[in-house]
């Protein structure tokens, strides 16, 4: 088996250090998404550090951290929104960050398997068919990204022709050629 050289080794370790600035900056662009503080461009932005944070991950499970960091800023955006208990609106950062957790693990899978431009479309075809799931459920379309892009006045006319699973689609796309 092959050693690492030392600048092999410093390499790796610079490259791990800045997928996990990714990270950080993905969670924290989704602090800005929907109830509290709602700024539209977030979401547009965020999938795509995360996606370069889930991409650069050599094992699936070290991408696990993403989920407690992904749900504490979506808490943090939400919480004294509702009259719920702590516990509870922790439940529901956790239950809006499965959306983009699924369909991330989906893209890392997927992607590296695909020809460049199929690869684009793992992600915004995940995210679509798991928001619509969730939109099925009692919840509703209460979590949904489109949601959020109410300010942008061209882009959600859109949504008259596709629903607003074509808004998701056309942000998912973004974050996957960005």
């Amino acid at each position: 088996m092959r050693q690492n050289t030392q600048s092999e080794t410093t390499a790796l370790t610079q490259a791990n250090h800045r997928s996990f600035l990714w990270l950080i900056v993905g969670s924290a662009l989704l602090l800005f998404t929907g109830w509290r503080w709602n700024a539209p461009f977030a979401l547009w932005l965020a999938p795509v550090f995360l996606m370069r944070f889930f991409r650069a991950q050599k094992r699936w499970f070290t991408a696990l951290g993403a989920a407690p960091l992904m749900a504490l800023a979506l808490f943090a955006n939400i919480t004294g929104g509702w009259d719920f208990s702590i516990a509870e609106e922790l439940g529901l950062g956790l239950i809006r960050a499965t959306p983009f957790l699924l369909a991330l693990y989906l893209d890392r899978a997927l992607a590296r398997r695909l020809h460049s431009v199929l690869a684009t479309l793992v992600y915004p075809a995940a995210y679509v068919a798991i928001d619509y799931l969730c939109g099925l459920s009692p919840l509703g379309t209460t979590f949904s990204v489109a949601a959020t892009q109410f300010e942008v006045k061209p882009f959600i006319q859109l949504a008259a022709v596709t629903g607003l699973w074509g808004l998701d689609f056309v942000m998912g796309w973004f974050a996957a050629v960005v």
